[in-house]
């Protein structure tokens, strides 16, 4: 399974009373970003206005803020999209609270690359930012995000539902961007890789990358997405990850595309999407994701949506019938871009799911089913489980 590695945010805490400095990080920070103390005085005026903008709340992150906290938000925001240096929040917060602050404005805007995760926090309520790039030089790489952004969105039906238009950029992403082992294992990083930056111009990413992509695209399809943050169960533990929580048809779901990218792409299988990571409800996506604290309000209850129920193979009692009906009923929604069929079940407890492995892989009963689609070969046929969540992925290879 691939590594997994969290967007961080460094930050010094200035104790200007004391007349030094204390250093505060998450421990698998591995550097901090040091900077000498100023004496300038920046002023948090906690009566200005939050957002103007009229489609603010719109935003995922931002509209579930309190109303102190979007005027904070707003002062960030502002700060970095007009690349000042630093910004004004009130010296009540702590290193924990003005990170989540910038967290919260870089989980809704993904179109912000400019800007790395190191920060400075004074006591006064100063935070100063580290640019990775000038405002000329991120209006040209604007530029050319937007037009690659664009040529993977022309793989998307725009005008479908909420439903397609977010399946399809989640295929397209784990069809498109292959994962950054090298990235993921060194002790290193690249700032370019915590944006949609090396996603969308590299075509290689690890999950911070994986996730802004999904977030970019869909907000540039004009759906409401959010970047979100936490640990991810890694070969029985826990480490840093990021994925997506997004909007489809008026209610919330999860989905991971890093985890998308499940299998290891060969020439034998260059297309295979595992789907058990779309549109998870947060009980689903908490049983091997945990987020960070300050995402815990965003529940996501629906299971319309969701890949398996949304498609109709979510299989509440096993029959062979049953299985039969649901991956026969169009068959062409599970050609691959090879011409193969990848083909996925979900049964709705263990003891279906058993019935259903005993029946249809140890029995080979899978055959009488397979054998109906035209142009693959039912002889080259491999078998993939996820055991957690009772689901069984089948691929045929295109007839050559």
């Amino acid at each position: 399974m691939k590594d997994k590695f969290l967007f961080i945010i460094t930050v010094i805490l200035v104790i200007a009373a004391a007349g030094g400095l204390f250093y505060a990080s998450k421990d698998y920070v591995s550097q901090l970003l040091e900077e000498p103390v100023t004496t300038e005085h920046v002023t948090y005026d906690n009566s200005a206005q939050p957002l103007p903008d009229e489609n603010s709340e719109n935003l995922l992150i931002y509209s579930s803020l309190s109303q102190d906290e979007k005027v904070q938000y707003n002062s960030i925001y502002s700060a970095v999209t007009d690349f000042e240096p630093s910004a004004a929040i009130s010296s009540e917060n702590d290193v924990d609270s003005a990170s989540a602050l910038l967290c919260y404005v870089l989980g809704d805007h993904p179109e912000i690359f400019w800007i790395s995760g190191d920060l400075t926090y004074s006591s006064d309520g100063k935070i100063t930012f580290t640019y990775i790039y000038n405002r000329d030089e991120a209006a040209q790489l604007e530029a050319r995000l937007e037009a690659e952004a664009n040529a993977l969105l022309s793989n998307v039906d725009l005008s479908a539902d909420d439903y397609t238009v977010s399946l399809g950029v989640y295929n397209t992403i784990v069809n498109s961007v292959s994962y950054d082992s090298a990235l993921a294992e060194s002790d290193t990083r690249n700032p370019a890789s915590s944006t949609v930056e090396d996603a969308l111009l590299k075509k290689k990413a690890i999950c911070t990358g994986y996730a802004k992509l999904m977030q970019y695209m869909l907000n540039r399809a004009g759906l409401r997405a959010a970047y979100v943050t936490g640990d991810a169960a890694q070969e029985g533990a826990y480490e840093g990850h990021a994925w997506v929580l997004h909007e489809m048809d008026g209610a919330l779901y999860y989905s991971d595309p890093t985890w998308g990218d499940c299998y290891e792409q060969t020439a034998d299988n260059p297309y295979l999407i595992c789907h058990t990571y779309f549109g998870m409800t947060l009980e689903d996506i908490s049983s091997d994701h945990t987020l960070d604290e300050m995402f815990t309000p965003f529940e996501a209850t629906s299971t319309a949506d969701s890949y398996y129920v949304h498609e109709g193979l979510y299989i509440r009692e096993y029959s062979y019938d049953a299985v039969s009906e649901a991956l026969l009923a169009d068959t062409d929604r599970f050609r691959l871009y090879d011409g193969g069929i990848e083909l996925e079940l979900r049964f709705a407890d263990e003891n279906e799911y058993a019935l259903a492995y005993a029946e249809l892989v140890d029995g080979q009963e899978i055959y009488g089913i397979t054998d109906e689609y035209r142009g693959v070969e039912s002889t080259r046929l491999n078998f993939s489980q996820d055991d957690r969540r009772n689901a069984i992925m089948i691929y045929l290879k295109a007839v050559e």
